[in-house]
């Protein structure tokens, strides 16, 4: 989770977010750019943050009140059920499936196909009316 997301949920500034998160790593006894960030502000210009794993973000909000960890507890746990529901294909996906299975079919076409390559198809079709008599119909 992001130190900006964490402000915005806790609803304390974002330099304070940080000063929080820089002495907790020291504490810690973590190395800082492990876990260092950068974002875009609405200005165009590039600031830092942090992006902390669960463990770090519980920690770091263990500090703050019951209902601010309640926040960020429950944004967690809508994280996880986000990343546990399956994702629909879009149509690009589906397109590309169907022309690596077709790329697939037509492969082994054309192996089938190399196999009888100098053959006389009809006179074998008419050799083995028996058990092909679907192939003299064809040709």
């Amino acid at each position: 989770m992001s130190s900006r997301e964490i402000a915005e949920l806790t609803g304390k500034r974002h330099d304070h977010v940080m000063r929080d998160i820089r002495s907790m790593l020291v504490t810690l006894q973590i190395n800082g750019p492990t876990f260092g960030g950068v974002y875009v502000d609405a200005k165009g210009e590039a600031r830092s943050c942090f992006n902390l794993p669960k463990r770090e973000t519980l920690i770091l909000v263990s500090g703050y009140s019951v209902e601010l960890r309640a926040r960020i507890i429950d944004r967690w746990m809508e994280l996880e059920a986000q990343a546990q529901q399956p994702q629909a294909m879009t149509a690009t996906e589906v397109t590309m499936l169907m022309a690596q299975d077709n790329r697939l079919k037509l492969s082994q076409l054309h192996e089938v196909v190399s196999r009888f390559a100098g053959y006389d198809v009809a006179a074998l079709a008419k050799a083995h009316r028996k058990y092909a008599p679907s192939i003299e119909t064809a040709i």
